[in-house]
């Protein structure tokens, strides 16, 4: 929830200077919080109840009452359909037996404050309410007093600062030094206030704090407790190393990681407490001899309904690798999967389970994609190759490039007729849809593209009719596609190469893993990319294609290192339009509320396309999951995005199987 003026709680009146969050059952309710309304009562009359297998470790003396394991104001979640019943294993597949990524979507999403299920604003979570400055340079949070990590033992501040002072400063954490954390490359002072207050102080302006801290980036502060992993430390362990390498590891450092980075293969070993709904429990194998995870309640979990029963109503989430994609789809397609879209959004794989769907085997939801793009394509403007750098900079030729596309083709061809012609740029549900940026240059004119690289200086050799520049070199690139980046990327690399080879440009596509490519660019080596358009939902939050200031901005990464640190190795100062793109974009990021960053970022926008340096092919349609026809409380529509880690924000706690 967007943080407010003003509270509900009585006689309190809130300095003109902060902005404070807190949300009433009225409020929340007339809010419309959305798919999963959020309710926190300031006081409790409820009477709570637990799932029965629970309910017999507290007769037998093995567990603490219910009451005694909540915390003084639990969540209360109003479920999406109805008060479920207990029971039942969540059935899902994964290609990886150690995939964190898939983990965390749909069992890891518990940080101190959370994207709505609408993803329209950042509401409560382990943080019950929050305090920020006029500034937006310190943040106060209240932690839920009485919450407790899986193994019983009380999450208070002290967990917080030990994850600023002892984990994000170790020389391991230095991707942890990014921009929404470290603004100016300085970390937060975090202070605890007391055990269940915490504040984070930044040297400068840091507007966008609470919607980093909502995404996959912020679980850090919910996921270090301090009481299991300060034994990974040496500053707090003088024995760490030791046991380390007593383990197996080669440092300390690589057995914390080992713990809290890698779920799957650490369960089996040790289990690291969470705050999460269900936790990893065993890895064996199932009864067709197919790797499984297994994770199981919570008895501390912190949520409830509006009944007063604990949350989840699911007892065991089990996870398996089948030994194929089509595998996966053929469980997936039989009914033997509940709730899942991972490794089924090809075209494909969706008409086949569209057709399980009218069998009466599953039903489909939508997802709504969150890229901006089917495929965006970087030329590398700071190519070491003073040919294609001069190519590459010149705006007449990237607009040349983009007209000589034939995008209509390339969709019918490619993507099987589905989406539309569409430049790198917000998507048109997203707030920060910019018309202009969408639609520019995307007509078929090879004509007009002729005509823009003669006015670049580029000319036609007559002898073998190749397109060079006017010192007579011939223009001639690599296009790299990495992996299967995104579904059709080699299908649209090979289009390109035919189209801007009538242009008389010598285009090869060059296939290569992930792995190839990271090293490849960390050299600054490549030519032209294509990867996934990112930042279509989320472009605050993604900005890689609308301002270079981030390694993963393929088309300039010696400017996105000069912005990071303007004497760091190979780093190129751009132009001063791209410079004054930084300046917004550093305003952008310190502003302290939703409108004013809304603003700076449409200027951000028009400059972005005034400037035109990355291109795009076309607009992706919804992709679709599965949803066993029993299982209740899934909504029909969810985002598909890292910084939406979907199914978490739709609280998976709340799903139940009917029977």
């Amino acid at each position: 929830m967007t943080a407010q003026r003003t509270t509900n709680r009585p006689g309190f009146s809130p300095p003109s200077t902060l902005r404070v969050c807190t949300v009433s059952r009225v409020g929340a309710l007339a809010a419309g919080v959305g798919l999963s309304a959020l309710l926190i009562f300031s006081s409790w009359a409820v009477e709570y109840s637990e799932a029965p297998a629970l309910h017999e470790r507290v007769l037998s003396g093995d567990l603490l009452p219910v009451e005694k394991r909540m915390p003084n104001r639990p969540l209360l979640l109003q479920p999406l359909e109805s008060v479920g019943r207990y029971g039942g294993v969540w059935r899902m597949a994964t290609l990886e037996l150690n995939d964190p990524g898939f983990v965390f979507r749909s069992l890891g999403y518990e940080p101190l404050v959370r994207w709505g299920p609408q993803w329209r604003r950042v509401i409560p979570g382990v943080a019950e309410r929050w305090e920020v400055n006029g500034e937006a340079t310190r943040y106060t949070f209240h932690l839920r007093q009485g919450l407790r990590w899986s193994d019983g033992v009380p999450f208070t501040a002290d967990d917080v600062v030990f994850w600023r002072e002892h984990v994000i400063t170790h020389p391991g954490s230095a991707g942890d030094l990014s921009p929404w954390l470290a603004p100016g490359g300085v970390l937060p002072e975090v202070r605890k206030i007391d055990d269940h207050q915490v504040e984070f102080t930044f040297q400068r302006p840091n507007g966008m704090f609470l919607k980093w801290l909502a995404t996959p980036n912020g679980s850090g502060p919910v996921t270090n407790s301090k009481h299991a992993l300060e034994k990974c430390f040496p500053a707090l362990n003088p024995e760490a190393e030791a046991t380390a390498r007593a383990l197996g590891f080669d440092s300390a450092w690589r057995w914390y990681v080992s713990l809290v980075t890698s779920p799957l293969s650490s369960v089996a070993t040790e289990r690291v407490p969470t705050l999460n709904a269900w936790n990893l429990h065993t890895v064996d194998r199932d009864a067709a001899g197919r790797p499984r995870v297994t994770a199981v309640r919570n008895p501390y979990y912190w949520k409830i309904d509006p009944a007063g029963k604990q949350l989840p109503y699911i007892d065991e989430v089990s996870i398996v690798v089948p030994g194929s994609a089509d595998e996966l789809l053929e469980m997936a397609e039989a009914g033997r999967l509940d709730m899942q879209d991972r490794y089924l959004g090809g075209f494909d794989e969706r008409v086949r389970l569209i057709a399980a769907e009218k069998a009466q085997r599953i039903k489909v939801n939508r997802r709504i994609p969150s890229p901006s793009n089917t495929a965006a394509i970087s030329l590398n403007l700071n190519h070491p190759d003073p040919v294609l750098r001069e190519f590459f900079g010149q705006k007449e030729v990237r607009i040349a490039l983009s007209l000589a596309v034939d995008r209509n083709r390339i969709i019918q061809e490619v993507f099987h007729g589905e989406g539309r012609p569409y430049q790198v740029a917000p998507r048109p549900g997203s707030a920060h849809y910019h018309q202009r940026l969408a639609t520019q240059y995307l007509d078929h004119d090879p004509k007009e593209s002729k005509r823009l690289l003669a006015a670049a200086g580029c000319t036609i050799r007559e002898s073998d009719g190749a397109l060079v520049n006017a010192d007579g070199v011939g223009i001639r690139f690599k296009m790299q596609v990495a992996g299967l980046v995104t579904a059709g990327a080699v299908g649209v690399a090979n289009a390109l190469a035919r189209d801007w080879g009538e242009l008389g440009i010598d285009v090869s596509v060059e296939s290569m893993s992930q792995q190839e490519f990271y090293a490849l660019k960390r050299q600054n080596r490549h030519d032209v990319v294509l990867w996934s358009g990112d930042g279509g939902l989320d472009p605050l939050l993604e900005p890689r294609y609308y301002v270079p200031v981030s390694a993963e901005s393929n088309y300039a990464v010696l400017w996105a290192r000069w912005y990071e640190d303007p004497k760091a190795t190979e780093a190129s100062e751009p132009p001063s339009a791209v410079r004054h793109m930084f300046d917004l974009f550093e305003q952008v990021t310190a502003a302290p509320d939703d409108e004013e960053q809304a603003r700076l970022f449409s200027r951000l926008l028009d400059e972005m396309a005034d400037e035109f340096l990355v291109i795009g092919c076309s607009l992706a349609e919804d992709g679709i999951g599965i949803v066993h026809p029993g299982l209740r409380n899934v909504p029909e529509m969810m985002f598909d995005s890292w910084n939406y880690p979907q199914p978490a924000p739709v609280n998976p706690c709340q799903f139940y199987f009917e029977k």
